[in-house]
């Protein structure tokens, strides 16, 4: 029996065993990147200093084109000043086919076109100065991040423009159906016509004052969307994307 079992045992020994499947675990790998210095993309805050540097340099800016509006209406009312002297001492003088009532007709639509361009010069200074302190107060307040609305500087300046502008139609209608009653009566002329030119002159003043409110609403509110865009925009690199908020103070 023992000899029995031995064998049997050799045999079991002898035969091949299957081969023991080992699990082994499945290992993944990850590549870790270091984060690149990249610059961002995003806009650099610009500091306190260079702000007050840009609203120092607007305003500046804008009494250039001040003065030039200043400037304009000095000349426009001096002419007009010496165009109703003038008149005057044609009135004095009596008679149309005067020496000095030629030439004051001879000269006086020169002087008109003076008047004219001191005018325009008043507009279009006042305007420009108006845009000068809107880009000033723009910078200043968008640098806080508190923009203004300057939709009430914008109203009040084209309701100032237009009752003007109609004002003066109507006063100009006037003075010219006075001045036509006065046929002979040169002293009547004077007086119509130096109403007519004051009534110019004031209205032009009055427009000059709301395009200055235009020009400055109408600045204000580019400058300010410009900035806040510019301050408060998406920042993207290759290592983080998100929103640069640089509009506080």
């Amino acid at each position: 029996m023992l000899a029995f079992a031995s064998s049997v045992l050799l045999s079991l020994a002898a035969e091949p065993q299957p081969e023991a499947k080992t699990l082994a675990p499945r290992v993944s790998t990850v590549e870790m990147l270091a984060p690149a210095e990249t610059e961002s993309t995003g806009p650099r805050r610009p500091t306190s200093r260079s702000v007050r540097h840009s609203v120092r340099r607007f305003r500046r800016g804008g009494f250039a084109p001040l003065g030039v509006a200043l400037f304009g209406l000095t000349g426009a009312v001096g002419v007009q000043i010496a165009r109703g002297a003038w008149l005057n001492r044609c009135a004095q003088n009596g008679d149309r086919d005067s020496l000095v009532c030629f030439g004051w007709e001879a000269s006086d639509q020169q002087m008109r076109n003076w008047s004219i361009a001191g005018l325009a010069m008043m507009f279009a200074g006042s305007a420009g100065a108006g845009g000068m302190f809107g880009n000033a107060h723009a910078t200043r307040h968008a640098y806080r991040g508190k923009p203004k609305d300057p939709s009430f500087a914008k109203l009040t300046g084209i309701v100032t423009v237009g009752v003007t502008a109609a004002w003066l139609v109507e006063r100009n209608i006037i003075s010219w159906q006075r001045e036509l009653r006065c046929e002979e009566d040169l002293f009547c002329v004077a007086r119509a016509r130096r109403q007519r030119w004051l009534y110019n002159d004031l209205g032009a003043l009055s427009m000059s004052i709301g395009a200055g409110l235009l020009g400055y609403a109408l600045t204000y509110a580019r400058q300010s969307k410009a900035l806040m865009k510019i301050w408060a925009a998406p920042t993207v690199s290759k290592n983080q994307a998100g929103l640069s908020l640089s509009a506080s103070f």
